[in-house]
């Protein structure tokens, strides 16, 4: 069985990721403060008993920009800051087309190139907005998956940009499995939730290695009550030639 915490005498239910066993005396009670990696003193209510405890959700541990924790309404929340090279990439693309019409004025001031710089300012209003969201989502926000026993729901904080949020119950959803895609020369692996119409949709992605994709799946999984079973384009091996570039 996957142990949502490091000790033995843990108690797992899927209704509840917080019931704890005291060691000395069997008593079982609510924990709190479940964040990854928080360490904190626990006190049995029954028997008084004090001994340290270290809160471990999974095995693996995630990259910098992520944060996983249970909240109080004992609700699995995963975070992912948007702080990656996909949203540097988008500010940078989007604020270059901004000053691009203002350079190339500079440059040349004949009268046959005022066309070309008319040409560029549409690009720039265009791509403006691009940029304007890729530096707020690479500076400021924040991707969250909150799953209950009920639901998963998906969305951007504290600046959604016109961005919806998206709401699934556990009836809809089929499997939470892993998969692998190619870009630029790299593999990488996505978190996918197969819904029983069929549809799949990407919880978060990019992973730089299968084991930080399936520890996420596993806790989801588990707040959600779903039999973990096979999907048809489902990884389960780490690609050998996969070499991460950013984090």
């Amino acid at each position: 069985m996957f142990n949502l915490f490091q000790r033995e005498e843990t108690v797992y239910t899927n209704e509840s990721y917080t019931q704890f066993k005291c060691p000395k005396c069997g008593n079982i009670f609510e924990l709190e403060n479940l964040n990854q990696g928080s360490k904190y003193q626990v006190t049995c209510p029954k028997c008084n008993k004090k001994f340290p405890h270290k809160t471990k959700l999974t095995d693996v541990t995630l990259p910098k920009n992520y944060a996983t924790f249970i909240d109080s309404n004992k609700d699995l929340v995963i975070q992912k800051r948007l702080k990656g090279i996909v949203e540097l990439s988008y500010a940078f693309v989007g604020l270059f087309a901004c000053i691009l019409p203002a350079v190339l004025h500079n440059i040349s001031l004949s009268a046959d190139s005022y066309i070309f710089i008319i040409y560029c300012g549409i690009i720039a209003l265009i791509f403006a907005p691009t940029g304007v969201c890729g530096l707020i989502d690479f500076l400021f926000n924040t991707r969250e998956i909150r799953v209950g026993s009920d639901f998963l729901k998906i969305f951007i904080r504290p600046y959604p940009l016109l961005r919806k949020d998206h709401f699934y119950t556990s009836d809809e959803i089929e499997q939470i499995y892993c998969n692998e895609y190619y870009q630029g020369k790299c593999y990488y692996h996505a978190l996918i939730a197969l819904m029983k119409n069929g549809k799949k949709i990407t919880l978060i992605k990019p992973f730089y290695n299968l084991k930080e994709a399936r520890a996420l799946e596993i806790l989801i999984e588990k707040r959600l009550g779903i039999h973990d079973r096979p999907v048809k384009d489902e990884k389960l091996q780490e690609h050998d030639t996969m070499i991460p570039f950013f984090k």
